[in-house]
């Protein structure tokens, strides 16, 4: 058992059941640990619920169960590489830059780090996906942008070119 029984501290089971479901899914996960497997689901049978379903509530747990620890470090570099990027570029503006571009880059770096942590709380059904990868593209469009206008050679102040 990785993590503690937490049935005293939770009347309705739900935090039991998310420390239950990384505990099994641990076990299926060292059987397909490089590149996962599409019947997963089948291995966690004990996880059914009363409404039939097995809610696999972390969109990490989900991805690296179906996709191997290949596709888990994968997606998770992606988070990582739009960070980065963003906190470069961040860094790299000037106080010439409009605080208007500034604080669309502070914005796209807390969104993406917030999304990053929130994706281990969700399961990625319905909307959950569209969502952050959205906000991916956004992060993504933002950063090239701002390259080709650093290699432009105008100088961007006040939201007037000199």
């Amino acid at each position: 058992m990785l993590l503690p029984n937490l049935n005293e501290i939770d009347q309705h089971g739900t935090f039991q059941y998310r420390v239950d479901l990384i505990n099994n899914s641990y076990m299926v996960f060292k059987n397909n640990l490089w590149f996962g497997s599409n019947d997963y689901l089948n291995s966690l049978e004990n996880m059914r619920q009363g409404q039939g379903i097995i809610d696999v509530v972390n969109t990490y747990v989900s991805i690296g169960l179906r996709t191997g620890i290949v596709g888990l470090m994968l997606f998770i570099f992606i988070f990582i590489t739009a960070s980065r990027s963003l906190s470069k570029e961040l860094s790299n503006m000037k106080s010439d830059y409009t605080l208007h571009m500034q604080f669309q880059a502070k914005l796209l770096l807390s969104v993406c780090i917030i999304t990053f942590f929130y994706l281990g709380t969700v399961s990625s059904v319905g909307i959950i996906p569209y969502v952050y990868w959205s906000m991916l593209g956004i992060a993504s469009s933002f950063i090239k942008n701002k390259k080709n206008q650093s290699s432009s050679p105008s100088l961007i102040t006040d939201g007037k070119t000199k």
